[in-house]
């Protein structure tokens, strides 16, 4: 196709060496997928289970996601907690029930973390915790 002025288009076709104009004999095309196995070669029960693939690989990231979600809900809520006793301490109002309350959260979501490094910081939280308790109980008995 050339376009020689706005508005004008016309068909240049497309030439091989030797100066012939290129085109297929009718027919030629299905005989080339006749040869080689062309569409015929896919059948439907591979289609169907490349769709099932892929259905299986979204549900698996569905349900990562959601174990992400719920991982990144416990950290907020042991966040809120530490920052809780931060400001307690600052104010000199902590109590030991909000240490305990502290120990006694990660003791819950401990079971539910598979990442042994978090397991490890989660082991540092709750004992730093209970050795507070424990200093909290001397001191006012």
């Amino acid at each position: 196709m050339k376009i020689d002025q706005p508005g004008q288009v016309r068909s240049t076709g497309a030439t091989r060496p030797g100066g012939k104009t290129a085109g297929a004999k009718p027919g030629e095309f299905q005989k080339f997928l006749d040869q080689t196995g062309g569409a015929s070669g896919v059948s439907a029960g591979q289609a169907l289970g490349s769709v099932d693939a892929l259905l299986a690989a979204q549900s698996v990231d569905t349900v990562d996601d959601q174990g992400k979600r719920q991982a990144f809900q416990r950290g907020e809520d042991i966040l809120d907690r530490l920052e809780e006793i931060r400001h307690a301490l600052l104010g000199g109002t902590l109590s030991v029930q909000q240490v305990q309350n502290l120990a006694a959260l990660v003791r819950s979501k401990r079971a539910t973390i598979a990442d042994p490094r978090m397991r490890e910081v989660l082991d540092e939280i709750e004992l730093r915790a209970e050795v507070e308790i424990a200093k909290m109980s001397q001191g006012s008995s």
